[in-house]
């Protein structure tokens, strides 16, 4: 199944040797109170709510050429609740997404090397990047609005691109130290972001099955661990 897949995937994470905290109103309350752990869901949401509008689009253009009505107002009914729960976590996150970017300046500034010396250019640009998007998406939160003046779809090809640089980088950076789990993770978030900034194209299913996907391990790998304790293991 998916689910067995995204475990499978998941196992190979940092924290994989760990055993996850069996759910229980203490832990949804610990980790729903996460900033990070409520964004991936809702992202995980998002893409999936993109999966299903498009494959409704897709099936609601067939019925339109075999000239099925029936079928026609029951898939633009589905479309249009999918579509419009994707536009509602579009514009949540969003929101929320403000300030974000000065973690990046932060990380910046205390000059840490997560990635090692050797790539410390990679982790760099790729912070830069990350920044850009997010200083750019707030632009386009504003041009929305009409506060701002400016075309709302170069902002958005624009934000997405730096978005997709980012991930580049840190690919070809994880790709070096033979990370599979980690590269897996870069290149879905790049094939997605190119096909939102316009840039390469794919498809809406496959956008949106990435985005789930990557939501997904995030939220694993967010998902608290059971701790040994040390008299345990004595």
């Amino acid at each position: 199944t998916p689910f067995h897949t995204l475990s499978q995937l998941a196992s190979s994470s940092p924290t994989h040797n760990m055993a996850l905290q069996a759910p229980s109103a203490a832990v949804l309350n610990t980790v729903l109170g996460k900033f990070a752990f409520r964004d991936k869901v809702w992202k995980g949401v998002q893409y999936w709510s993109r999966v299903m509008w498009a494959l409704a689009e897709i099936r609601l253009a067939r019925a339109v050429a075999s000239g099925d009505t029936t079928a026609q107002v029951a898939l633009k009914a589905t479309y249009s609740q999918w579509h419009g729960l994707f536009k509602a976590v579009q514009t949540s996150r969003r929101t929320f997404r403000w300030g974000l970017a000065l973690g990046g300046v932060v990380a910046l500034q205390k000059g840490t090397t997560p990635w090692g010396e050797v790539y410390q250019s990679h982790f760099v640009t790729s912070k830069v990047l990350s920044m850009t998007f997010a200083c750019i998406d707030h632009l386009k939160m504003l041009q929305i609005l009409g506060w701002v003046s400016g075309s709302v779809e170069l902002s958005t090809s624009r934000s997405f691109n730096a978005l997709a640089g980012a991930y580049f980088f840190e690919l070809s950076c994880q790709l070096r130290k033979q990370q599979l789990r980690r590269s897996l993770y870069c290149a879905m978030c790049i094939i997605a972001n190119v096909h939102l900034s316009g840039v390469f194209k794919t498809s809406d299913v496959l956008c949106g099955l990435c985005g789930a996907t990557t939501a997904a391990m995030d939220v694993y790998d967010l998902w608290p661990r059971e701790i040994e304790s040390t008299k345990e293991k004595a």
